[in-house]
């Protein structure tokens, strides 16, 4: 009977060893997962902002067709009231000037870096296209992903 008690008694718990282990699993783990998500919501901006470049591009088409003329300012396209030569949405400023409409957004919370794409007006086989973008994940880009 004692034998029986003796041999049960000694499966207390985990060792140090073993919760180390899982701790250096859990980090491997996250410095993998943290960078790839980041990047996959700044991607998911992106597009949003190339349909949003799409949208105001076909609505600059129907002004164009109703009046002869593209519109100098948002104010005058449909579902832009109010707007200047300058939109904001959620993530970029949309801006109407030249013949072109410019689509800029700082995406990692960093200032000195930008993310910019273009779509000329007029031409409606124009797909936008991204003019620059030096934006990269960092720990201080990721606290501005996960504020929105």
């Amino acid at each position: 009977m004692t034998r029986m008690l003796k041999a049960g008694s000694g499966s207390g718990g985990f060792s140090l060893i073993e919760v180390m282990v899982v701790i250096a699993i859990i980090g491997i783990l996250s410095a993998v997962a943290v960078p790839a998500y980041f990047n996959h919501v700044m991607r998911n901006r992106q597009t949003d902002a190339v349909y949003e470049l799409m949208a105001i591009n076909a609505s600059q088409e129907r002004y164009f067709a109703e009046k002869g003329t593209y519109a100098a300012v948002f104010g005058d396209l449909d579902h832009y009231d109010g707007a200047g030569t300058d939109y904001t949405g959620k993530y970029f400023t949309y801006n109407l000037s030249g013949g072109m409409i410019t689509a800029t957004a700082d995406l990692d919370g960093d200032p000195a870096t930008q993310t910019i794409w273009r779509v000329r007006v007029g031409d409606i086989n124009d797909k936008p296209s991204q003019v620059s973008s030096n934006e990269e994940f960092g720990w201080s880009a990721l606290a501005a992903v996960l504020a929105d």
